[in-house]
C-alpha cells in the first residue's frame, strides 16, 4: 500500500489521523509518516499487517477491529 493509498483510504472511512492511529493501535506521528511520500528520511512504510486492518475496514469490518 503506497503512502497515497494509505492516506486515501484513511479519508474514505472518515477518520483524523489520531482516528487511523487509535484504530492501528500506533501514535499518530506513525500514521503521518506512512502517509508521507515514501523515500523521505522520516517516512514509514505500512506494515502487511496494517494494510491487510485497513482493507478489512474499508470493507466493512466495524472500527476497531479486532475487538
Amino acid at each position: 500500500m503506497t503512502p497515497e493509498e494509505f492516506r486515501r483510504a484513511r479519508q474514505s472511512l472518515g477518520l483524523s489521523v489520531a482516528e487511523m492511529a487509535a484504530a492501528l493501535g500506533v501514535r499518530s506521528d506513525a500514521v503521518r509518516r506512512m502517509e508521507m511520500t515514501s523515500g523521505k528520511p522520516t517516512s514509514r512504510a505500512v506494515t502487511r499487517t496494517m494494510q491487510i486492518l485497513v482493507e478489512a475496514y474499508l470493507k466493512g469490518y466495524p472500527l476497531p477491529w479486532p475487538p
